[in-house]
């Protein structure tokens, strides 16, 4: 034996009462509708199972609810659902509050004069602050990634360099070094006389001095 609810037959064992209370009769005749249209018992429409054909039902009652103008908390609450699952079912309406919560979790970190430079410039390119501010950081990104590319290939230019600079030092080398710094020369000089560079005298008159 079946029920009549609101001029809509629905399942048998079908019984309002056992239903979310509703503002407003109109949701009451939709989602009766929709429980007519699959074949379900409210126990399982509002019940926690997540079968394929019960999954696509409440997504059905959904957009239904929200074509009757009824706001994701409202359709939440008449369906026994979480805000969140509520819009899951609707992909525009999930990504348009994630893009505000990203947008206000972006601007809290700037100041608030530059934030509103911020908003301006977005609002002018016709982007939202999100897309403009990962712009920005791929710009400096690129940046910087160039920077380094010409630092280290600076790095390599002087050091080949010095190492043209370098000379091969043996025995009659040691010598003159050990010379010239025993007439009081520096290592700065001495390297101006041997056309090398300082460090590679420094570095030499140590060896000289820790094998003499």
């Amino acid at each position: 034996m079946s029920n009549q609810v609101q001029g809509q037959q629905t399942p048998e064992g079908f019984r309002w009462a056992d239903a979310p209370r509703f503002k407003s009769s109109r949701g009451k005749q939709i989602i009766s509708a929709v429980l007519l249209d699959h074949g379900l018992h409210p126990d399982d429409f509002f019940g926690y199972a997540r079968d394929q054909h019960l999954i696509k039902a409440r997504m059905e009652c959904a957009e239904r609810l929200s074509a009757a103008g009824y706001n994701a908390s409202e359709i939440a609450r008449m369906m026994k659902r979480n805000h969140t699952t509520i819009l899951n079912y609707f992909p525009k309406l999930r990504d348009a509050k994630n893009g505000r919560y990203l947008k206000n979790r972006l601007l809290e970190f700037l100041p608030p004069d530059i934030r509103e430079i911020v908003q301006a410039y977005a609002k002018a390119e016709g982007v939202s602050i999100a897309v403009l501010i990962a712009q920005w950081v791929g710009e400096r990104a690129t940046y910087e990634a160039q920077a380094k590319i010409e630092a280290d290939a600076l790095t390599r230019a002087e050091a080949s360099k010095r190492r043209r600079h370098e000379i091969e030092f043996g025995p009659v080398e040691d010598g003159v070094i050990l010379a010239l710094w025993e007439k009081g020369l520096d290592t700065r000089k001495i390297a101006r006389h041997l056309g090398c560079p300082e460090h590679q005298i420094a570095n030499r008159l140590l060896h000289i001095r820790e094998v003499a």
